[in-house]
């Protein structure tokens, strides 16, 4: 660990070493480093004698190090065909701050709310029937009040907003995964598995603006 000593670089070196202070973690990605919630993020790979183990994403608040991301999460970025363009960026937003990490080999995104601790997929439609990419935000800024992400394929900017539906303008597509239904064991039918119905699901919810579009030069409202 070093830190800025203020000495001039005409007299020495301006950092010094913290003694007694070792972090077992370094990072694949440096793009992947972001600062939140008074912490840096950054995705990690552990030492392990003379090799490295990637174990997610770490949260570094002051001098501790906490692994946030669940080993099942680890597992599927570890599929990727590589994690070193990983890139990250942290934003806050009605009471909440994320950190949104892309894997561009992996075509996905993967985002950290650190003000409850749970982890979410972020993505984009393609336009091909249930086919779903990365998501479209490339970059961040904070400006004037609004969340501004660049679109990877073209250059656009676009302005993030909870109350907008659509994404430019293509619609949002959700989809929402139900805990395993196991039934206890019942005598006649083998291993104890039968048939359950279940009626289906009713959705309450509230329409969403026109979608709001911002370019570089132009305001577009859809």
């Amino acid at each position: 660990m070093w830190y800025d000593a203020g000495t001039p670089t005409t007299q020495g070196f301006p950092f010094m070493r913290i003694g007694g202070q070792v972090i077992d973690y370094g990072t694949p990605a440096p793009s992947s480093v972001a600062r939140g919630d008074n912490s840096f993020f950054f995705l990690a790979n552990q030492r392990n004698n003379d090799g490295g183990e990637l174990v997610g994403v770490v949260e570094l608040s002051g001098l501790v190090p906490q692994i946030v991301t669940p080993p099942a999460i680890v597992y599927r970025m570890s599929l990727y065909p590589t994690v070193n363009d990983a890139f990250a960026y942290c934003y806050s937003s009605e009471g909440h701050t994320f950190y949104v990490i892309t894997f561009p080999a992996g075509n996905a995104t993967w985002v950290y709310d650190a003000s409850t601790q749970m982890w979410h997929e972020r993505s984009t439609w393609t336009g091909v029937p249930y086919e779903i990419g990365r998501h479209v935000g490339n970059c961040y800024a904070g400006f004037g009040g609004m969340h501004l992400i660049g679109d990877w394929q073209n250059g656009n900017i676009y302005e993030m907003r909870s109350d907008v539906y659509e994404d430019k303008p293509t619609p949002l597509r959700q989809e929402r995964h139900g805990k395993y239904l196991h039934p206890p064991p019942h005598p006649g039918y083998g291993n104890g598995r039968r048939r359950r119905r279940v009626r289906p699901p009713d959705r309450d919810r509230s329409a969403g603006r026109p979608c709001v579009e911002r370019r570089r030069g132009a305001h577009v409202e859809q």
